[in-house]
């Protein structure tokens, strides 16, 4: 098999089923076992399937044959088709055919092909049923897109790969060569090497653009040079990714044939590689400032501009390229702005390497979902770009979920809210038709759904590029397109309602919002027949911080009406005039009002730049003006508050200090009023949810949405605490008094989930994927006190401990809730490896709580409770349980000063002169990798970010693993230095004498003996049979009785694990055991038949 040839037939029409077999399927699954399927036609066996097919535009689905794979038959069939825009657009009658014809086959090769010979284009489509032929109801999809003007690099690739494993080939080894994920990944490393070099060329000065990009303004305190540095390109990097996102997103237009269509020519003619032609075909001095010259004018004179008095013509000043259509799109991506006009120019071979890159991929505009995938490049390309590149990302505790995730929360969501007010009997149907798009499920209740399907509304709070609600577009569109009688015509308008009036989302980054509202586009673009105004999203996608609606204190909850505003006399307006009298001025902010809401209205209806932007200037006026007015009115109640202290002829302290505060408030409602007539708007500081989305809080016995979904952001308190910008929207979220939930030490995502709960309407669904920790950590309870007794808890998926997200060490629930009463029962669902999500166990609200003292959920069918071993002794009661340091540099001292990897290293020396190890080091009665670290230096452990103790090192302890499965090794002789990952138990005789706030404190809190009782205690025990049953079987019970399933480790969970206390030759027996598995594990011998013989009687001890 030569793969240049391989990739000329690929790259070729398609020329019959028997030419495939004979060039693609023979050479690599050999022909012996192939069995002649004598082209029988499917359609004719069944007539449910011809109406199928005539309906979705497939004219005959013939058998070709089977080949073996292994002992699995591998159906391959010719799939001709007669109406290319049909099939395109209804994908709910393909998913149903498909069903039906692999009702019958595990998994098949189809090869799709147009009956109309002009149309040289084809597919070739692999079909896997998941899970057995009773319980799988989709087949999934992945197909290859071939023929003239497609890219077939990839197919080329993986089938040659296919060819080289023909001796020994899998199922599995046919799912890789079709990997859309694979094939994802390394479109994502090419696209980030070419940000890369972009970025490099423009920071290094002797180009002559870094000094007019960079921003010096802001605060170098504490800062390194490198982080000044950094802080300073940021206008780069931001640069470069609008200009690439620009860039990909033609890329997704010219698949359509949208760009470059020669003059009389219909849109759809247009050049399909038409970016890298348009360098190819500019002249040398073009090419070598092809962004000044050619990009920018095509960005803001094409693209960006209405020419439709001219036929939509443009000259891109390139030959071949001179007079050709360009679509005009109003949605504000190509818009100048101030960094657009800057002179900026890269070599010509800067843009030859990114077009070739990118024209080595296929573009396929529709984006893929887990059972129908194009291999590809998808739009949710664009998601994930955004999410990799985006500043300090993860640092802001965002991650990307997978599609199966999202469409498993978006289904669950929108059968819950079809499901609301209607019979038991009804329900079930309900679900069949969310999941399968049968419409005939639906009987009588058709016309309520669609209606219901029309009216929802939906949102996003923590939208990040946009998952969850283009999610949702997805199935609302699957659903109304199951329901709708003329699908083919209507498509782009069902899309377009679905995205104007059901979705709304909101995110502090204002990139995230421009990369959701692009992926919306596309979705839309999709089903265009020719180019279209693009609906404007301004006040729909949204920047904003969702968790506070209120500035600088002021609650601004309710500027969208007047009812609660309070007037005091005189009235002043922001001039110093005096206004009319009182009821004139509630008269004047009613009408106000009124034409705001009528422009908010309006301003989806224009598409003309100028208007828009005049229109915008006043809704955002209309928001300063009536922030401003609040703030004024509370200006001038401290100026009542003075007269009125003024009136007494003599002042005591209390009213001078009084007089004195309301001054002071005086000077700072003036700097606030200041300030709200410069804000930018929208912005990160405050989101307004009842202003902004006014249409939605206004409906009548409907306040507020129907579902509400997302990812919100995961950041623990500590590292909150420790970020200056974090810290200070902590403590406004808390000064806000908007969240009962808050907790302790509570985690970023609970207020988002207490907000998702407050934003719904009556009945409205609520899921979000969050930490597993929301089921038992103590910062979680009073959220879980909340969702339990006054809502209804549906459901919650447990993810198992799988990793979801990959750069996080989180583990993750999913909790499905309704804002209506409790019901008797929920839902447990498991997410299982092959990514299907099953209901596992039904349990009351009442048996989910594992106690009433800390309310924390039990997942399983065990009766479990921490009370158990109630009268044993627990291990904190025999050591001080602490761990270790945090490396990085104390940020109130030395910010940013040092780094974790600074301090280490892998050979010892008179500054890395102590051992150091980390929880990926250890393993059960085993230290695998040991390095050195720098050690009574300047700055090492003084300015640590977390020092600990240095006595907590230079003793005896028990090292443990703080996620996962407990893994607990000794240190008698070592004493090894370690990281926060890892826990130590010191004996608390070991610590006599030694005294310090992080012992005091520990006991305060935890400890139930005093210090001299605790140390009496730890001198009745041996480390190494502690050591022992912590590394039992039974360790596990205990920790689940602690942690539910979660995958953390924390240290409430190791200090309240129950010990007993047997007779010192009991202890010493099983302590022996320990050592022989620690002298086995030093030559890596296996050590099973002592874990076997140490678990019996370790288990005896707890009967």
């Amino acid at each position: 098999m030569n793969k240049e040839l391989l990739k000329e037939y690929l790259s070729g029409r398609y020329q019959g089923w028997s030419s495939f077999l004979d060039n693609v399927i023979f050479p690599i699954f050999g022909q012996e076992d192939f069995e002649d399927g004598f082209e029988a036609e499917l359609l004719d066996s069944q007539p449910e399937r011809r109406e199928l097919a005539q309906a979705t535009g497939i004219h005959s689905i013939k058998q070709v044959g089977k080949i073996y794979v292994g002992v699995e038959p591998l159906q391959i069939f010719d799939v001709t088709v007669s109406d290319r825009v049909m099939m395109e657009r209804n994908r709910v009658n393909i998913q149903r055919l498909i069903r039906t014809v692999m009702d019958q086959f595990s998994c098949a090769f189809m090869l799709f092909h147009y009956e109309d010979d002009t149309r040289w284009d084809w597919r070739f489509t692999y079909c896997r049923k998941s899970g057995n032929k009773e319980e799988s109801t989709d087949s999934k999809r992945y197909t290859f897109l071939l023929g003239p003007g497609q890219s077939c690099r990839t197919a080329t690739d993986n089938f040659m790969g296919l060819y080289d494993k023909r001796d020994s080939l899998e199922i599995k080894d046919i799912e890789d060569a079709f990997n859309v994920e694979a094939l994802s990944k390394e479109f994502f490393g090419k696209y980030k090497a070419q940000y890369e070099a972009f970025v490099s060329y423009m920071i290094n000065p002797d180009n002559g653009m870094r000094q007019d990009f960079i921003d010096t303004d802001f605060d170098h305190t504490g800062m390194t040079t490198d982080k000044i540095r950094d802080r300073e390109e940021k206008p780069i990097r931001d640069y470069v990714k609008k200009l690439l996102g620009r860039i990909v997103f033609l890329h997704f237009l010219q698949k359509k044939g949208w760009l470059g269509v020669p003059a009389g020519k219909e849109w759809g003619e247009g050049d399909h590689n038409f970016m890298l032609h348009l360098f190819e075909n500019a002249s040398e001095e073009q090419k070598e400032n092809f962004l000044d010259d050619i990009l920018e004018d095509l960005f803001a004179k094409g693209l960006d501009c209405n020419r439709s008095d001219r036929g939509d013509l443009y000259d891109t000043k390139v030959e071949g390229f001179r007079n050709h259509r360009i679509p005009y799109l109003n949605g504000g991506l190509f818009e100048r702005d101030n960094l657009d006009e800057k002179t900026i120019c890269f070599p010509s071979n800067y843009f030859e390497d990114l077009l070739t890159m990118l024209s080595q991929y296929n573009f396929t505009i529709d984006e893929n979902d887990p059972n129908d995938a194009e291999v590809g490049v998808d739009p949710e390309m664009l998601g994930r770009i955004f999410e990799n590149l985006l500043e300090d990302n993860k640092d802001k505790g965002a991650f990307y979920t997978p599609k199966e995730i999202v469409q498993y929360m978006c289904r669950e969501s929108l059968i819950a809210y079809l499901q609301t007010d209607q019979r038991e009997e009804d329900k079930e149907p309900i679900r069949q038709f969310v999941t399968t798009h049968d419409v005939e499920s639906l009987g009588e209740l058709k016309e309520e759904i669609e209606q219901k399907l029309i009216d929802v509304k939906i949102c996003d709070p923590a939208i990040g590029s946009g998952a969850f609600p283009m999610g949702l577009l997805r199935e609302l569109f699957l659903c109304r397109s199951a329901i709708e009688p003329n699908i083919v015509e209507k498509a782009a308008d069902i899309k377009r309602h679905i995205i104007q009036n059901n979705i709304y989302g909101v995110d502090i980054e204002r990139g995230a919002v421009e990369i959701a509202r692009l992926r919306f586009w596309l979705a839309l673009i999709v089903e265009e027949k020719s180019p279209e105004v693009l609906p404007n999203l301004d006040f729909k996608i949204m920047q904003g911080n969702s968790l506070l609606e209120s500035y600088e204190g002021i609650d601004l909850s309710k500027l969208a009406t007047t009812s609660d505003v309070q007037i005091y006399e005189p009235q002043r307006n922001l001039f110093g005039e005096l206004e009319s009298p009182q009821m004139r001025i509630i008269f004047d902010q009613t009408d106000k009002l009124k034409e705001f809401q009528a422009n908010l209205d309006l301003y989806f209806e224009i598409t003309a730049h100028e208007e828009r932007t005049c229109l915008r200037k006043s809704i955002e006026d209309y928001v300063r003006y009536i922030i401003a007015y609040t703030l004024d009115i509370h200006r001038q109640a401290e100026e009542t508050k003075i007269r009125q202290i003024s009136s007494s002829t003599t002042f005591t302290e209390k009213q001078k200090k009084a007089i004195a505060g309301a001054e002071a408030n005086i000077v700072h409602f003036n700097e606030m009023i200041e300030n709200v007539e410069n804000m930018e708007l929208p912005n990160s500081q405050f989101f307004l949810w009842h202003t902004w989305f006014h249409d939605v809080f206004s409906r009548p016995s409907k306040e507020g949405f129907d579902i509400v979904i997302g990812n919100p952001p995961y950041i623990s308190a500590p590292t909150q605490i420790a970020s200056t910008e974090l810290n200070d929207q902590r403590q406004r979220i808390v000064a806000s008094n908007k969240y009962k939930s808050l907790n302790e030490k509570w985690d970023l995502y609970i207020p988002f989930i207490e907000l998702g709960l407050q934003l719904l309407c009556a009945n409205g669904a609520f899921s979000m994927i969050v930490p597993y920790p929301l089921t038992n950590q103590k910062y979680g309870k009073k959220l879980r006190k909340m969702i339990t007794e006054e809502y209804c808890l549906l459901e919650i998926t447990d993810l198992n401990g799988t990793k979801i997200f990959e750069n996080a060490t989180v583990s993750n629930c999913i909790p499905f809730v309704q804002n209506c009463l409790p019901k008797e029962e929920l839902r447990i669902t498991h997410f299982f490896e092959d990514k299907t999500i099953q209901e596992v166990l039904r349990k009351s609200p009442e048996a989910l709580k594992q106690d009433e003292k800390n309310y924390i959920w039990n997942l399983t069918r065990e009766e479990r409770t921490g009370t158990r071993f109630a009268n044993m002794n627990v291990l904190g009661d025999f050591c001080y349980i602490s761990k270790g340091m945090v490396l990085n540099a104390n940020e109130n001292v030395e910010k940013g000063a040092f780094k974790k990897e600074d301090l280490i290293s892998d050979v010892y020396d008179k500054i890395h002169s102590r051992k150091y190890i980390e929880a990926k080091d250890i393993d059960k009665y085993q230290v695998k990798r040991v390095r050195y670290l720098e050690w009574n230096t300047e700055r090492c452990p003084d300015k640590l970010s977390r020092p600990t103790f240095r006595e907590l090192y230079d003793c005896s302890k028990l090292i443990l693993n703080c996620l996962g499965t407990i893994n607990v090794t000794i240190d008698k002789e070592e004493y090894f230095l370690h990281n926060h990952s890892i826990y130590c138990a010191v004996l608390w005789k070991d610590l006599k004498d030694i005294n310090n706030k992080s012992i005091s404190s520990s006991i305060k809190k935890f400890s139930k003996y005093n210090r001299t009782e605790m140390e009496t205690l730890s001198g009745k025990v041996d480390l190494y049979y502690l050591l022992a049953i912590l590394n039992s079987s039974i360790a596990d019970e205990l920790l689940a009785d602690q942690r539910g399933g979660d995958y953390h480790i924390y240290p409430e969970h190791i200090r309240n694990l129950p010990i007993p206390l047997p007779e010192k030759e009991v202890q010493k027996n099983i302590g022996n055991i320990a050592k022989e598995i620690l002298q086995r594990r030093k030559v890596n011998a296996d050590y099973s038949d002592l874990q076997e013989e140490l678990d019996k009687m370790v288990a005896l001890l707890y009967q």
